[in-house]
């Protein structure tokens, strides 16, 4: 279901590229662990990247890294892009340590997906460039406005994200474990 995200965000980039030929010398899209196998397995992205003309700024290792390393990896880059799902319900978990990452955030979601609230009140922008679909408006339709935030970005990184954690309490090891010992407090005769 994360299909159509991710050939918007390739077809953002055909679009900044075309725009800005230049930007082809800027802009690089690393996928990591496409395959969710630590072995990895056949390139996902790039068949994609592939058919919209963008093969060249792509670049994708299909194997899983372990915890550590994509912590390491996260920290390293430029940026990093947050693509969900068509599915409204999805939260990815995968948003608590981009956000901890502290680098710049490029955020493609369901309008409704609970990620929207949670970078809405942890990254505001400049931390997070945060592009919404829906139902009535799809991923598809937005692909200018991805285009416009990922030239932004390329242009003007910012290392100097602010993310606020008091945002992420809810969501923190003590707040979840207070949560789940009221569950069995109530279970428990």
């Amino acid at each position: 279901m994360g299909v159509e995200p991710l050939r918007a965000l390739l077809a953002a980039a055909r679009m900044v590229v075309k725009r800005d030929p230049a930007m082809a010398d800027r802009l690089r899209l690393h996928f990591i662990g496409t395959s969710n196998q630590t072995g990895g397995g056949e390139p996902r992205v790039l068949p994609h990247a592939r058919e919209l003309g963008v093969e060249a700024l792509v670049r994708e290792h299909p194997a899983r890294l372990d915890y550590l390393d994509a912590l390491d990896v996260l920290r390293q880059a430029d940026a990093i892009a947050l693509l969900g799902s068509a599915e409204p319900h999805y939260t990815p978990s995968k948003i608590f340590p981009a956000l901890l990452a502290n680098r710049p955030l490029l955020a493609i979601y369901h309008r409704e997906s609970t990620a929207v609230d949670i970078l809405s009140a942890a990254a505001p922008p400049p931390a997070a460039r945060l592009i919404t679909f829906d139902d009535q408006r799809p991923v598809g339709s937005v692909v200018a406005c991805l285009a416009e935030a990922l030239g932004a970005l390329v242009l003007a990184p910012s290392s100097d994200v602010h993310i606020n954690r008091h945002a992420l309490e809810p969501w923190s090891a003590r707040a979840l474990a207070g949560r789940l010992a009221g569950v069995c407090d109530r279970l428990a005769p």
